[in-house]
């Protein structure tokens, strides 16, 4: 086999990545800085891009010019401030997909060019499109985006090959995914698959860190802020809080030690904070219950219930936590099987898959699912007289659907002068378009009129998924036979210029009925605390002090903390739409208390917005938002 048809298997973790290649018929790692896991972080200094271990060190040293955890917020249009730089998720993954090929060449003398790369199955189009277009932009051709809990099943098949039911429990550093797959010796299927791209273990990091923060602000408030204010010991701080988690894996209890953490007024400041799995398992509980609520709709989609399961893989370092394996027996009554790699199984299965397509001696079978329905928004005729028309989600696509898949549907054009076709493209099963993610339009110009005094025009929309799980459309005016093709999704910070415009036409033309509630959330929030910002901007602006003075209206002028509680707050809620859409489960919260703590500045309540600010401050760091 020559080096161009070799094709390796990388697995593009939240927390770690690695690679490998086929090697005497089996899937092999390689071993890079002493280790088959290279830490997922990426350091932009001054005199180059450094990556994994090394990159790792210099998070504590130089946080402000590096990046860890990144693969969560891919293809969401989120862009990173690298010490006064802008990097997008795509350019870290880029730099660590280059450095893993790099490492490749090095040990082997091959430089890697085609590749299988690993995704979580929950992730949406743009992220797998942005993931394809990171791996190009690092040198490599990628032959196939496999499902991470898929690629697990099938490394487990391969060492055994009995017939059986498993449940993929895949529990990693930054995602979460369920899957249900049928064994069936050298087939692999994949029945149905859930998952969450906001939950793994850096939550519980956060969770953990938040609690400690909390605590270490009752017992000394002066150290508790001096770390809120140091990116190093922040950092300290964090890594403190890991190596205790990892410790209680085997103990009762740990502590979270970081020597020398900072110099507080002259005065060198250790930390030593004391942390018991009982502390542990409260904060890992209500992640566990997202976790369940993804098991459950597999269950429910695959039309299986606990009882038919006849194994569990334990995928992710996460789901090797004691606490994991207790509560799935509690609510499943599930041993859980241990006995793949959790870290390494998934880099495996793709090693495993690059040789399956390469022409390897590898006899298994893999078929996998589009875990997203795709629909258009389309005009619904009022069924009431004198009411007006109002747009729904058409579903095109089902849940599920096996890889590759085709699906057509039928519309017609509502006018029959109409010239111009716009399709709005969705992601999501929800009937109304608003709750859906916009993937794009699809337009056709120049329609010629309906011959022979048609009303409408039929038009035909297809949707292709490829056995990557990426989307095509073909739209085609069945009249004159005219049809556009093309990709729905375009990546990176013009994806979220695409969605804004999306979002507002559907908006502006959009009569949902249904529980006559707000069907976006997020845009009225945006709304509704912006106006609290302006005004206070106005205040500011227009009052007879200068703006550094507060809006109590006693012309006393602004306090450092508050000034400094105030630009979080407006920060926040100028970017509040990017967190939303990056932590959906916690912008509403977030939104709230940055609302409220300015209308505590704007009232000149300073204990009420300084709580606030703590509150904005502990909850942004412990997801790890930083804007």
């Amino acid at each position: 086999m020559s080096d161009s048809d070799k094709i390796y298997g990388i697995d593009l973790g939240t927390t770690c990545s690695a690679i490998g290649a086929i090697v005497e018929g089996r899937p092999r790692l390689f071993e890079i800085e002493g280790s088959r896991l290279v830490p997922s972080v990426v350091t932009f200094g001054e005199e180059g891009v450094l990556v994994g271990q090394t990159a790792q060190n210099q998070r504590l040293l130089a946080p402000e010019r590096t990046l860890a955890s990144t693969k969560r917020r891919i293809g969401t249009g989120h862009v990173f401030d690298v010490d006064g730089r802008e990097v997008t998720p795509k350019e870290a993954a880029t730099e660590i997909l280059r450095f893993l090929a790099d490492e490749v060449e090095r040990q082997s003398g091959e430089r890697p060019r085609r590749v299988v790369v690993t995704v979580p199955a929950w992730f949406p189009q743009d992220a797998r499109s942005e993931t394809r277009n990171a791996a190009e932009a690092a040198g490599l051709e990628v032959v196939r985006l496999v499902n991470e809990p898929t690629a697990a099943a099938l490394m487990h098949s391969f060492e055994d090959s009995t017939e059986r039911l498993s449940l993929v429990y895949d529990f990693g550093g930054g995602t979460f995914d369920a899957s249900l797959v049928q064994c069936s010796g050298e087939l692999v299927e994949v029945k149905a698959s859930n998952g969450d791209v906001h939950l793994g273990g850096d939550d519980l990091d956060g969770a953990l860190v938040m609690g400690l923060l909390q605590d270490l602000r009752e017992e000394d408030p002066g150290f508790a802020a001096a770390i809120q204010k140091s990116p190093g010991a922040r950092q300290r701080f964090l890594a403190a809080v890991r190596d205790a988690k990892h410790e209680l894996s085997n103990s009762l209890e740990a502590t979270v030690r970081a020597p020398f953490l900072l110099d507080l007024d002259g005065t060198p400041k250790h930390l030593e904070l004391p942390l018991d799995r009982r502390v542990l398992e409260e904060a890992l509980e209500p992640l566990l219950e997202r976790t369940f609520e993804c098991v459950d709709r597999v269950l429910a989609e695959g039309g299986v219930e606990a009882r038919d399961v006849d194994e569990v893989l334990l995928v992710g370092g996460t789901s090797r936590i004691p606490a994991v394996q207790e509560a799935l027996q509690k609510r499943y009554g599930w041993e859980g099987d241990a006995s793949v790699p959790a870290q390494e199984a998934v880099a495996l299965g793709a090693t495993l898959q690059a040789g399956i397509i390469e022409g390897g001696p590898i006899q298994s079978i893999l078929l996998d699912v589009a875990v997203y329905p795709l629909a258009i928004a389309a005009v619904e005729p009022s069924m009431s007289a004198g009411s007006p028309d109002h747009f729904v989600s058409s579903i095109i696509t089902p849940r599920n659907a096996p890889l590759p898949s085709r699906h057509t549907q039928r519309f017609h054009t509502t006018h029959p002068t109409q010239r111009e076709l716009r399709i709005p493209v969705l992601q999501g099963g929800d009937p109304n378009p608003l709750r859906n993610t916009p993937l794009g339009v699809v337009v056709i110009n120049d329609l010629p009129p309906a011959p022979g005094g048609k009303l409408q025009r039929p038009i035909a929309v297809e949707f292709r998924h490829d056995l990557s799980g990426l989307v095509s459309i073909r739209v085609t005016d069945e009249i004159s036979g005219r049809s556009v093709d093309g990709q729905v999704v375009v990546g990176g910070a013009e994806s979220e210029e695409a969605r804004a415009d999306l979002w507002v036409a559907i908006k502006e033309e959009n009569m949902v009925p249904g529980d006559g509630t707000d069907p976006d959330p997020y845009l009225k929030q945006d709304v509704d605390w912006r106006a609290t910002a302006d005004d206070l901007e106005r205040w500011e602006d227009e009052g007879d002090v200068p703006s550094t003075t507060t809006v109590s209206g006693d012309g006393a002028p602004l306090t450092e903390d508050l000034r400094e509680a105030k630009d979080s707050f407006e920060q926040f809620l100028k970017h509040e739409k990017k967190v939303a859409r990056e932590f959906p489960d916690a912008a509403a919260e977030l939104a709230k208390t940055a609302g409220a703590g300015l209308v505590a500045v704007k009232g000149g309540d300073r204990e009420t917005a300084l709580q606030h600010y703590d509150e904005l401050s502990d909850r942004m760091f412990a997801l790890g938002i930083y804007l």
